[in-house]
C-alpha cells in the first residue's frame, strides 16, 4: 500500500512566540536608543528657546542684557537657561504667551516641575522629560492597536514598529512637546475606538470623560492638535453603523474641549504678530514639496545620512539611491491604504484614513495656495505619520497572520517585516551615533562651529540672532564673549581685550556685521567657514576678525561715503 505524503507544513505563523520575541527584542532596542548619548546631541535653536522659558525668562530678557552689558560670558547666558529663585511658574507661562504662543504651554509647565524635581543640567534634564514621556508611547500603542485590530500580533508588531521609528527616536530626544503630542493622540484615539463599542452607561460616560480630558492635554500641548480632534470627528461621523449618540457625545467633548482651550486660543488670536512667519514666507516649488513630502514619508520607517545636500531636498536622479528607497516605501504605504480600505472592516480603514490626511491635509493645503512650507516640517504631523504606520500594520498582521493565498506569502512577508525592521533599526543606531541630525537644521553645523571657535582662547563671538548666539552656550568654552548687534551699528568691539573676534550668524546678517566693523573700525575679516541651510535655503557663516588698523580700507569707505553723499 502506497503510503500518503504528509499534509504541507503551514506557512501562516511564525514558530511559537518567535514572533513576540522579535518584537520585544525591537521594542527593547527602542528604549536603549532612547537614552542612549542623549546629553551629547547638540542642544539647537528650539531647545535653547524651552530652557529660557521653562527658566522664566524671555529672549527679550536675554537680547537687552547683551546689549546693555556689551556682551555676556558663558556662565551669564546659561544663567538664562537655569531655573533659580527669582523666577515663577507665572513667568514661564507670560513667556511662552509673550514670545511663542503658537507653543501651548503644558510641556513648558511640566519641564520646570521636572527640572526642579530631578536638579539635572540643562540640556539633559529638560531632554529626559520628553524621553520620559515618550515611553507612555509603548502601552499606549498596544493599547490602541488591540482596540483597532482586536489583535495581539498586530498589537506587538505595532509597538515595535512606532517603538523603532527613526522619526519618533528624533523627536523623542528633544526638548520639545512632540512626545507628549505623540502620547495624546495614541491614548486620545484608543479611547474614542474604546467608547464607539461600549454600550453600558457608566464606562461609556466615563471614557468620554477621559476622552475629553486627553483632548484639552492635546491642545495644550500643541494647537494642531485640532486637526487630530477633526479627523476624530469624520471618524465618528461616518462609522458604521450611524450612532446619533455617539455624534452628540463627541460634539460635547469636543465643544468643552475647545472651550477650556479658549483662554490659550485668545492668547494666539490676539498676538499673530508674536508667531513666527517663515514656514509661510519661505518658497518651495511644487516639485520641491513633491520631494520633501517623499523624504518624510521615507523617514517614517528609515533615515540615513546620505550627504548633506540631501538632509531635506530629494535629488530626482537615476543614480540616488536615496530616490529608489523613498518611492519603494511610498508604494509600500499606498498598497497598504489600498489593502485597508479594500480588506478590512470599514470602521478600522476610516479611522487609519482620518487620522493619516486631516493631521496634515489642512497645512498642505495652505502650502500649495498660499505657498510655503509648513506641511514639509515633521513635528507638526506627526499624528499623520502614527496614522501611516497603523496602515502597515494591518497589512503586515493580515499577511503574516491571516489566510494563505499561496504558499510562499508568509515567508515573502515574514522578510519583508524583517527588512522594515532591520531599515529602521540600523537608522537609530546611525542616529544615536551622530551628535547633530537633520531635524536640528538651524544648528546643523555647530559641531565644526564650535569647534573653530573654542580653538581660539578667549573668544568674542558677535551676531544678530539672540537664540542662535545663546545655542553655542551649552558646549562653548567658559572664557567666551558673546555680543549681540543689529548690523548696523556697534557699540564696542572688545579690542584689544580679546584677539580673537569671530561674526556668526546667517549670511544676511555676517555680511552686515562685517561691513560695519570694516566701516566703522577699519579692520578687515576673513570667511572661514560657510555651508548652505538647506531647510531654509540660506547659508550660515563664521569671520574672523582682523584686528590691525587697514588705512587703505579706511580711505575706501570715506570715499565710498562721500560719492554716496554727492549722489543724494
Amino acid at each position: 500500500m502506497q503510503r500518503s505524503s504528509p499534509p504541507p507544513a503551514r506557512l501562516t505563523y511564525f514558530p511559537k512566540h518567535a514572533f513576540q520575541i522579535l518584537c520585544l527584542v525591537v521594542i527593547l532596542l527602542g528604549l536603549f536608543f532612547r537614552f542612549y548619548n542623549l546629553e551629547k546631541k547638540v542642544f539647537w535653536h528650539d531647545e535653547t528657546y524651552t530652557a529660557i522659558a521653562v527658566s522664566g525668562y524671555e529672549r527679550g530678557d536675554v537680547r537687552r542684557d547683551l546689549i546693555l552689558s556689551l556682551g555676556l560670558n558663558t556662565e551669564e547666558i546659561l544663567d538664562y537657561q537655569s531655573i533659580d529663585s527669582d523666577t515663577t511658574w507665572e513667568d514661564t507661562l507670560g513667556s511662552v504667551a509673550d514670545e511663542e504662543p503658537q507653543n501651548s504651554p503644558l510641556y513648558f509647565l511640566l519641564s520646570r516641575f521636572w527640572v526642579q524635581l530631578t536638579q539635572l543640567p540643562v540640556a539633559l534634564g529638560m531632554r529626559s522629560l520628553s524621553v520620559a514621556i515618550s515611553l507612555l508611547a509603548f502601552p499606549a500603542t498596544f493599547w490602541l492597536c488591540l482596540e483597532l485590530f482586536q489583535s495581539p500580533q498586530a498589537a506587538w508588531l505595532g509597538t515595535a514598529l512606532i517603538g523603532i521609528s527613526p522619526i519618533h527616536l528624533l523627536y523623542a530626544q528633544e526638548a520639545r512637546q512632540y512626545s507628549l503630542l505623540t502620547v495624546a493622540t495614541l491614548v486620545a484615539s484608543a479611547l474614542l475606538l474604546r467608547v464607539t463599542r461600549q454600550k453600558n452607561l457608566y464606562p461609556l460616560l466615563l471614557n468620554w470623560c477621559l476622552y475629553t480630558a486627553l483632548c484639552v492635554i492635546g491642545l495644550y500641548t500643541q494647537p494642531f492638535f485640532l486637526f487630530v480632534m477633526v479627523g476624530h470627528g469624520i471618524y465618528v461621523l461616518f462609522q458604521k453603523p450611524f450612532s446619533v449618540k455617539h455624534i452628540i457625545s463627541y460634539s460635547l467633548a469636543s465643544l468643552f474641549s475647545v472651550l477650556v482651550y479658549a483662554p490659550w486660543l485668545y492668547v494666539i488670536l490676539t498676538d499673530l504678530e508674536a508667531i513666527s512667519g517663515w514656514r509661510g514666507d519661505t518658497e518651495l516649488s511644487f516639485s520641491g514639496l513633491i520631494g520633501r513630502w517623499l523624504l518624510n514619508l521615507s523617514r517614517i520607517f528609515a533615515d540615513f545620512y546620505v550627504g548633506d545636500s540631501q538632509n531635506y531636498d530629494l535629488v530626482f536622479s537615476l543614480t540616488n539611491p536615496l530616490l529608489y528607497l523613498a518611492l519603494g516605501l511610498f508604494f509600500l504605504v499606498g498598497y497598504s491604504c489600498y489593502y485597508l480600505i479594500r480588506k478590512t472592516p470599514r470602521n478600522v480603514w476610516l479611522f487609519v484614513i482620518t487620522l493619516s490626511v486631516f493631521s496634515t491635509l489642512f497645512l498642505a493645503i495652505a502650502d500649495l495656495v498660499e505657498g510655503g512650507v509648513r506641511s514639509t516640517i515633521p513635528r507638526y504631523i506627526l499624528p499623520s505619520f502614527l496614522g501611516i504606520q497603523l496602515a502597515i500594520v494591518a497589512v503586515f498582521a493580515a499577511k503574516l497572520f491571516g489566510k494563505t493565498t499561496w504558499k510562499y506569502q508568509p515567508v515573502v512577508w515574514r522578510g519583508a517585516i524583517a527588512f522594515l525592521l532591520t531599515l529602521s533599526c540600523l537608522s537609530c543606531l546611525q542616529i544615536s551615533q551622530a551628535s547633530v541630525w537633520w531635524s536640528k537644521y538651524s544648528n546643523y553645523y555647530d559641531t565644526e562651529v564650535l569647534a573653530l571657535i573654542n580653538d581660539s582662547p578667549s573668544p568674542a563671538i558677535l551676531g544678530h540672532g539672540t537664540i542662535r548666539l545663546a545655542s553655542l552656550s551649552t558646549r562653548l568654552r567658559d572664557d567666551a564673549l558673546l555680543q549681540l548687534t543689529d548690523g548696523k551699528t556697534i557699540t564696542r568691539l572688545p579690542i584689544p581685550e580679546r584677539e580673537n573676534i569671530f561674526v556668526y550668524d546667517l549670511e544676511v546678517y555676517t555680511r552686515s556685521i562685517v561691513q560695519t566693523i570694516r566701516r566703522q573700525y577699519g579692520f578687515d575679516a576673513e570667511l572661514l567657514y560657510s555651508q548652505p541651510l538647506g531647510f531654509i535655503h540660506t547659508d550660515i557663516q563664521v569671520w574672523r576678525v582682523i584686528p590691525i588698523r587697514n588705512e587703505s580700507l579706511i580711505q575706501s569707505f570715506r570715499e565710498l561715503d562721500a560719492n554716496e553723499g554727492e549722489g543724494n
